[in-house]
């Protein structure tokens, strides 16, 4: 679920790894994950607390998780209890171990998802400001998380730069 959330959101790591279920919005509108600091994960930045759609298999794996997990987060095997916080360390190991067998490039990682999911905009027509807020690099239109407003463009964009990728591999 992990490599899932990543590339199809663009979302760090850490970020996917600390995310409490209560976070995720499967039944809104504009089903997505809202991304702020918690007690076990910080953000990279003041930028990085944003609302982040789930759209293609971003989606069906946030739905998965959820139905599996056993505990108050979304990846509880990626949570430490016992130090209260993330194992994002563990998880990028697992990630790049897995993208490294499966992938001709072995110069891949994990990390390579969010640039390419900007890629994937770009290559949509989606305006600057919306890939930096989707990448929580930088506030755009939205002051906080953002606005259904917001969320409705970030959707459009996201379902776009996924449906195009799934029509080149077809």
């Amino acid at each position: 679920w992990l490599i899932h959330l990543m590339m199809e959101t663009g979302m760090r790591v850490n970020e996917c790894c600390g995310i409490r279920i209560e976070d995720i919005k499967l039944q809104d509108e504009y089903p997505h994950v809202i991304l702020h600091r918690n007690s076990f994960r910080r953000l990279k930045t003041k930028n990085s607390q944003r609302f982040v759609p789930l759209v293609g298999v971003a989606f069906e794996a946030a739905r998965q998780a959820i139905i599996g997990s056993t505990s108050d987060w979304l990846l509880p095997a990626y949570i430490d209890l016992a130090d209260q916080k993330t194992k994002n360390k563990s998880a990028s190991a697992a990630t790049n171990k897995f993208i490294k067998s499966t992938l001709v490039d072995s110069r891949s990682t994990c990390h390579s998802f969010r640039h390419t999911m900007s890629t994937r905009l770009r290559e949509v027509g989606c305006p600057k400001s919306i890939v930096d807020e989707l990448s929580g690099w930088s506030k755009g239109v939205s002051e906080s998380y953002g606005s259904s407003a917001d969320l409705k463009n970030k959707t459009k964009y996201l379902k776009s730069a996924v449906e195009a990728q799934h029509r080149t591999e077809i």
